[in-house]
């Protein structure tokens, strides 16, 4: 605002799509609570979130199969796969975890 202060007040919307699904209500939360008059946040909006991987994943199986994108057996192999997943994300071993997810 210091730079662009023809900005100040002005109705604020800040969105992202993805991975700004970890980033976007963080910002968000920091700009309301900042109090700043110079910042007018209105609200926020994120397309599609990677928010919690440890979540996520599993979903993708789930709704493939679901929506018969996939069958029984697919859908119990990839089952097992993602609680795989789960367990290095638990563990915190991150690159095993985006091998195995």
């Amino acid at each position: 605002m210091d730079s662009h202060p023809q900005f100040k007040g002005r109705e604020l919307f800040i969105t992202g799509e993805s991975y700004a699904g970890h980033y976007i209500p963080a910002i968000s939360a920091y700009l309301h609570k900042s109090g700043d008059s110079a910042v007018n946040l209105v609200g926020f909006a994120i397309g599609n979130g990677w928010t919690s991987p440890y979540e996520q994943y599993p979903a993708y199986n789930q709704f493939s199969y679901e929506n018969k994108l996939i069958g029984s057996v697919k859908y119990n192999l990839l089952k097992a796969g993602f609680a795989g997943c789960q367990m290095m994300i638990q563990s915190a071993n991150w690159e095993t975890a985006m091998d195995v997810c």
